[in-house]
């Protein structure tokens, strides 16, 4: 999203190219579902004046994080994201006539169940959990007592039904529903105590709910929840229980036990109520500090078309997902330490966001969009800065960042930091001609025009250091100079 904000900044007319063949060493890779991999191409190119650009078909996974351009031989280097899907993918990376080829394999399905055990008295009852995957899958019980309502194979998330048979022995029992790997634990107890309770099941909103469980026994019994979000109380003869607001966009399940029963707790997923889950800065993606004007990146879940407050000051947003909006701090926060950001969809509001303010806290736009490696940049001539065209010393050179702070606006009618804004390259101080929002570009959004230092030493991935107020953005930003 981060290059996304920069395409009008960025974009060049494409110069002409000669007709040019290439070749790659390798062709195809196998890698596996994770951890993540890298590698590098080696590009032959017919003619050294052959202009070479590598294109990848699924830059959400599979990215360049070396030599996206260059002229005639070089190298491309490239990274594969883990494969966090149940099926294998393929990808490819062209450059001119030429294809490499990765396929991923597909991770090992996992399941989740809602619980892991339910412990039930001797009487015959019924129970049941959930099960979250996206694979397929099949319930098993061990013994013929532990009945499944079905036994037919499931695609997906689901329920497994259990009915369970009255314990004829005064002998604590067990058996498992087996689902993949993960396996659902049935404790029976024996005869020849008694207990009621009323209810047996409870279902609860999704704002969560609080009442009371009554208990008729002739023994001593203890009570426990099987869900942290469920609390309860227990007295001589009641439980009192309290259900917490679920946050989820699904249905959850959970328990009270005492001495052998099981009340089944059931509630109602979260409907269209927005989350706030983290905020990051979009360019340098350090979470949880931000500026007044910062454009930040929010992660959650229901964000598409929410509505993004700061301290009840609504932000633009300037593109949204489900699980991914961003936006810009309102400069109306100058002078605050915190704020609390919510987001509101069709009138249902998120759980509040604190974050931190600083006057500022700046974060440079990288290529790779992680916030590490090569720079968003230009060179004098408006090219992409990258080790194949670096930029000379004594020439200007153009970067873009975020969360410059308080603006104002001069006769070129752009908004200018009001803070001082400091260069390093190399670590040497680099003089800033220019610093101030990019004439169409996105609010927030910081163009920086300095002087390649004379004194910097040349290479292919020399750090940058931006200062902004005097606070520091972050490491492991390069750039290329000859």
């Amino acid at each position: 999203m981060s290059l996304l904000l920069l395409a009008a900044a960025l974009s060049q007319p494409a110069a002409a190219q000669p007709v040019c063949t290439f070749t790659l060493n390798p062709t195809a890779r196998s890698v596996p579902a994770s951890p993540d991999t890298v590698g590098n191409l080696s590009v032959t190119a017919s003619a050294s004046s052959c202009v070479r650009t590598a294109v990848t078909s699924h830059p959400d996974w599979l990215t360049i994080s070396l030599g996206t351009t260059g002229t005639g031989n070089g190298t491309v280097g490239y990274r594969v994201d883990s494969n966090d899907t149940p099926a294998e993918r393929t990808g490819t990376i062209s450059i001119g006539n030429a294809r490499f080829t990765v396929t991923q394999a597909a991770r090992v399905c996992n399941f989740e169940l809602s619980a892991l055990s339910a412990r039930v008295a001797y009487q015959s009852g019924r129970g049941n959990f959930r099960v979250t995957t996206d694979c397929r899958w099949t319930a098993v019980s061990s013994a013929p007592w532990l009945r499944l309502a079905s036994t037919a194979a499931v695609s997906g998330n689901g329920a497994v039904d259990y009915v369970y048979d009255e314990n004829p022995s005064t002998e604590t029992r067990t058996a498992t529903i087996t689902i993949g790997a993960r396996v659902f634990t049935v404790t029976q107890t024996g005869m020849p105590c008694t207990f009621q309770v009323t209810p047996t099941a409870i279902d609860v909103p999704a704002g969560g709910a609080s009442g009371t469980i009554q208990v008729t026994s002739n023994c001593t019994w203890t009570a426990a929840a099987s869900q942290t979000w469920i609390s309860i109380a227990a007295a001589r003869d009641t439980i009192a229980y309290q259900v917490a607001p679920n946050p989820l966009p699904q249905t959850r399940t959970g328990a009270i036990t005492l001495a052998g029963q099981t009340v089944a707790i059931r509630q109602a997923a979260a409907v269209d109520v927005p989350l706030i889950s983290g905020i990051a800065n979009a360019a340098s993606y350090v979470r949880n500090f931000a500026a007044p004007g910062a454009i930040l990146v929010f992660k959650g879940s229901r964000l598409t078309g929410a509505t993004l407050l700061f301290d009840g000051i609504a932000a633009p947003v300037f593109a949204s997902s489900d699980e991914l909006a961003w936006a810009h701090v309102p400069y109306e926060a100058a002078g605050k330490t915190t704020v609390r950001v919510v987001a509101e969809l069709d009138g249902k509001r998120s759980a509040e966001y604190t974050l931190p303010l600083t006057p500022t806290a700046p974060g440079l736009f990288t290529q790779s969009g992680t916030g590490a490696g090569n720079a968003v940049s230009q060179n004098e001539d408006l090219t992409v800065n990258s080790p194949a065209n670096p930029a000379a010393r004594g020439s200007s050179i153009f970067l873009y960042a975020t969360g410059e702070g308080v603006t104002e606006r001069r006769e070129d009618d752009l908004p200018h930091p009001l803070a001082p804004v400091q260069l390093f390259i190399g670590g040497v101080a680099a003089p800033v001609t220019f610093s101030g929002g990019v004439a169409g570009g996105a609010t927030g959004l910081v163009q920086i025009r300095a002087t390649v230092p004379q004194a910097a030493a040349p290479g292919d991935f020399v750090p940058v250091d931006l200062r902004i107020g005097g606070r520091l953005a972050q490491d492991g930003v390069t750039v290329s100079i000859r």
